[in-house]
Parts: C-alpha cells; sequence; structure tokens
C-alpha cells in the first residue's frame, strides 16, 4: 500500500496499492452515506494510469466512468466469506452466518 500524499487529488481516494511483482497500481474510493457518491469522472482522472476501483455503501455514484471499476457488495462480502484470514480480526468475523 502507497502511503497518502498532500496531492490535491488525494481525496478522490483512500487508498493506493502497487502488485508485488509487476509494480502495477490501482487506486481504490470508498463512499458511505445516503448523500456520498462515489465521483466517478473525478475518480478517473486522479487515477492517471493507475486501475481505479470504487465502492459504495449505498451504490451511488455520480456520473458514469468506463474506466472505474465497481465494487459491487454481493463481490465484497463473497471476498471476506472466501478469505477471512486476509482480513483484520475484527472484521474477519463480519458478517455474521447468514444466506
Amino acid at each position: 500500500m502507497i502511503p497518502s500524499s498532500r496531492m490535491h487529488d488525494t481525496p478522490m481516494y483512500e487508498a493506493a496499492l502497487r502488485r508485488k511483482g509487476s509494480g502495477e497500481v490501482a487506486v481504490v474510493s470508498v463512499k458511505s452515506g445516503p448523500s456520498n457518491p462515489v465521483p466517478m469522472q473525478e475518480l478517473a482522472l486522479a487515477a492517471g494510469s493507475a486501475k481505479a476501483y470504487a465502492y459504495s455503501t449505498h451504490g451511488l455514484y455520480s456520473g458514469n466512468e468506463d474506466k472505474v471499476i465497481r465494487i459491487k457488495t454481493s463481490e465484497l462480502v463473497g471476498f471476506i466469506k472466501r478469505h477471512p484470514e486476509l482480513l483484520p480480526p475484527r472484521i474477519a468475523r463480519w458478517p455474521p452466518s447468514s444466506p
């Protein structure tokens, strides 16, 4: 994970990550709340040549940008269930057993 900097575009995404081996960079923007959409065009612009991922807890995305990959809640929950060992202990216990 690349630490954030004081660049003007840092508020567009929460984290920048670099893939081991290839050095490929990806950024991720996570927004929560019913009035906080992910600004898709701005995220794509801030990401530059990096892959950009977005997740909104309420499914809110402003604008449309093909370059940004939307993370679905079902994908996130599936990952958590399949790989709890990769998560911090508090998160690894979530979600409770349910269909």
